[in-house]
């Protein structure tokens, strides 16, 4: 609600039950009117399930919940900057959407500039998104999806499709 303020824009907390896009209105399923809108941010409300695994002994850093993430990823971030080169470590990032290839995408940038300031090599560290689909960005046209298949590819980073 502060970020709404600070940005001059509307929190609603409600379930939106139909999006209608040409006449730009959420409708709500509590009764109320349907609100308008020129730009539509919608948050899920999304945590991750990890079946009762313990993120501090198994080595998951979640994102979500968003606001303690900065504190996972400078700790997973430490952890990799301070391994010793000759023990590989794999960074897998779970989910094929645009989150998920951004945030593949960014870690790798980050952890192999971190590595070469400090002279490490990064040929130790590699990084693999996993998706259940057969595609990354399945929203996103096929001009999308290959641009972003060539970039990963680019930055070896290994796309494992079909994983549940």
């Amino acid at each position: 609600v502060r970020l709404g303020e600070f940005a001059g824009v509307s929190v609603v907390h409600a379930e939106a039950v139909n999006i209608d896009r040409k006449s730009k209105l959420v409708e709500l399923g509590n009764g109320q009117p349907p609100i308008p809108y020129d730009v539509l941010s919608i948050d899920i409300g999304c945590t991750p399930m990890t079946g009762g695994i313990e993120e501090k002994t198994s080595g998951i850093t979640k994102v979500k919940p968003i606001d303690g993430f900065a504190a996972r990823w400078d700790a997973l971030l430490e952890r990799v900057v301070k391994s010793d080169p000759k023990e590989p470590i794999q960074v897998v990032v779970v989910g094929g959407g645009a989150g998920g290839v951004e945030l593949a995408c960014s870690m790798q940038l980050r952890i192999e500039n971190e590595l070469k300031i400090i002279g490490k090599s990064t040929n130790h560290v590699s990084f693999s998104l996993v998706t259940r689909g057969d595609k990354i960005l399945s929203s996103h046209n096929d001009e999308v999806q290959a641009a972003f298949a060539r970039i990963m590819g680019e930055r070896k980073i290994a796309i494992r499709f079909n994983c549940e």
